[in-house]
């Protein structure tokens, strides 16, 4: 950002522009794009290794939690950011510093994708238990759609898992960012 200094002898300076820094969109953009092609290769990537045999019913019952669990991890996504937002708006009186913007915005990406993502694949998880027969049971290994050959659910689940402990970083960064140099988060 440029400063302009006054002609009076005051030693104020006031910003030009509130244009962004270009280091400072570099340092958001390279993360954003290195978790967008680790999603990509994640979901698109076909499972190796043996196909496991199971039952149907026991198929169906780890379907059915991994369903759930995909439900959790948007409810505990949104209460990260929930959780971000109530540090910023009620214990802090101290403007954000570049890091701590970075840092933020970050894990609003990271959260937000992974919420994305889990409700994109929770929601065809009932078509993939539709399709699931005594000899194909396997449905880490089957694909999301039933029209598509990619993407296939155990990658999906793996971006989720992925993106959501990067949130988590995030989250945790920001926290001790945010909080350096105190004794309290509440004694800014």
């Amino acid at each position: 950002m440029a400063y302009i200094r006054p002609r009076s002898s005051e030693p104020r300076y006031f910003p030009v522009s509130p244009q962004i820094n270009g280091n400072r969109l570099i340092r958001i953009i390279i993360p954003i794009v290195v978790a967008v092609t680790t999603v990509l290769y994640l979901a698109l990537k076909k499972p190796q290794g043996s196909v496991i045999s199971v039952e149907i019913e026991q198929a169906e019952a780890a379907l059915s939690a991994l369903r759930e669990w995909m439900i959790w991890m948007v409810a505990l996504s949104g209460a990260a950011i929930a959780g971000m937002a109530t540090l910023l708006e009620k214990l802090t009186k101290r403007p954000l510093t570049d890091g701590e913007r970075t840092i933020g915005l970050l894990t609003l990406c990271f959260f937000g994708l992974s919420i994305l993502i889990a409700v994109f694949v929770s929601g065809f998880l009932p078509s993939v238990m539709l399709r699931m027969d005594i000899g194909n049971s396997d449905f880490f290994r089957m694909p999301l759609f039933g029209w598509m050959e990619y993407p296939y659910v155990g990658p999906s689940v793996s971006v989720v898992y992925t993106l959501f402990g990067i949130g988590s970083l995030c989250l945790s960064s920001f926290i001790a960012l945010r909080f350096r140099n105190t004794n309290s988060p509440l004694s800014d």
